[in-house]
């Protein structure tokens, strides 16, 4: 039997009012109806005994709500170049991060001491306690202070063997603030070493039979780091950079760091440093530039790359990085005749670089003002002039390692 024309609705009459869409909140997921429905799951009787089992035996913070988890803070590095490449996702993340582990690694002399011991600098005039585990013994306190270390108030330990560095490395991490390990590569262990054969021979020789023992040391610290830096601790960890023959078909070496795989996963940051190129004022050499480049990072983008100025009798200048990087992206200009100046804006810094920098340590307020505008600008290459005011275009090339060093 065929349906009647009375038996539909007519729509035509009744026409259904056109509401305007809402506007999304951004802070909502989409989906809302599915997040109530799993909200409600969440306070359900099972998922709620579970979690106060687990804080009841492991802790009041082992489980908590992403909501309740604070963020990752960082501190700025006052190195324009550098906090512009870490601090992408703006002014909040801008530096390294805090709390959490950051690892330096690179070939020898390639600047890792001197990048950790200037993170440290930063790390004490902010108020932090900070800490030095020396397992290489070989630090300088002249060169720490030209650093801007405060060395009469580090904590400064020289460790023996591997075992020792690890229980002092524990033992400060739960009362400072921050800590400098220097080098994960010197973490060799002489615990099966008879007690009338432990000479230096016999040290060399057994970290060689047992090389597996170097990553236990390192995995057991870092594993007992975890604690202390859930309250606060930040730790920063120099590790070489070796050969080690690829595992696929290929024979030749590849480069890989101290540590084993543990190291990768546990890092929060990874920078990779190298020698850049030398810094001259007229004839003389008066520093080398610092390659770095961004491995890792859990809370910003990897494979952004800068440089660092480095002089022999100064340190790490965060103002000479501000006027080669100014003139690189033109916040900074050359104006003049055969006798060019620097400007920024209306304001006259100096003749040249040397003389820009020095001004900038004499006014800190105009070095604020550039610094905001510079870190604004995120990862750039250098001019190809290699006048007084421009050392030439970033490579890998020019860093004296070999291709896939930074892959």
């Amino acid at each position: 039997m065929a349906p009647e024309d009375d038996d539909f609705e007519d729509l035509s009459a009744k026409p259904d009012p056109i509401k305007p869409p809402k506007k999304a909140d951004p802070k909502k997921p989409a989906n809302p109806r599915g997040l109530d429905l799993m909200r409600k799951k969440l306070q359900g009787k099972r998922i709620q005994t579970a979690i106060e089992r687990i804080r009841h035996n492991f802790g009041k913070g082992s489980v908590n709500l992403l909501s309740g988890v604070p963020e990752v803070h960082t501190h700025p590095t006052a190195i324009p170049a550098l906090d512009a490449i870490l601090g992408v996702k703006g002014p909040s993340r801008r530096g390294f991060p805090l709390a959490m582990y950051t690892e330096i690694s690179g070939e020898n002399a390639g600047g890792k001491t001197i990048l950790g011991l200037y993170l440290l600098s930063r790390l004490q005039r902010s108020g932090r306690t900070c800490g030095f585990v020396d397992m290489e013994h070989s630090l300088d306190a002249e060169h720490a202070i030209e650093l801007g270390v405060d060395y009469e108030a580090l904590v400064y330990a020289r460790p023996r063997n591997g075992e020792e560095a690890r229980d002092l490395t524990l033992e400060l991490g739960r009362v400072l603030d921050a800590l400098v390990v220097d080098s994960w590569g010197a973490f060799f262990s002489v615990k099966q070493v008879p007690e009338e054969k432990k000479t230096a021979k016999a040290k060399i020789a057994q970290a060689k039979k047992t090389p597996a023992s170097r990553a236990n040391l390192i995995n057991e610290t870092l594993i007992g780091l975890i604690d202390p830096m859930e309250r606060g601790l930040t730790t920063i960890g120099l590790n070489q950079v070796r050969d080690a023959f690829s595992a696929g078909f290929s024979w030749q070496p590849e480069k890989d760091t101290t540590g084993g795989n543990f190291l990768k996963h546990f890092q929060g940051l990874h920078l990779q440093v190298g020698k850049r190129g030398t810094i001259k004022q007229g004839d003389a050499k008066v520093g080398r530039w610092i390659f770095v480049r961004i491995k890792k990072s859990k809370y910003g983008p990897d494979g952004l790359y800068c440089q660092i100025p480095f002089f022999f009798s100064g340190g790490i200048s965060p103002e000479y990085s501000a006027v080669e990087m100014g003139l690189a992206v033109k916040t900074l200009k050359k104006k003049g005749g055969t006798a060019p100046g620097v400007y920024f804006g209306p304001q006259f810094l100096g003749q040249d670089s040397f003389a820009a920098r020095d001004f900038l340590m004499e006014n800190q307020e105009i070095q604020k003002q550039l610094y905001d505008e510079l870190v604004q600008v995120g990862q750039y290459s250098r001019s190809n002039d290699r006048d007084d005011l421009g050392q030439g275009i970033l490579d890998e090339t020019d860093l004296g390692l070999e291709d896939g060093d930074f892959d």
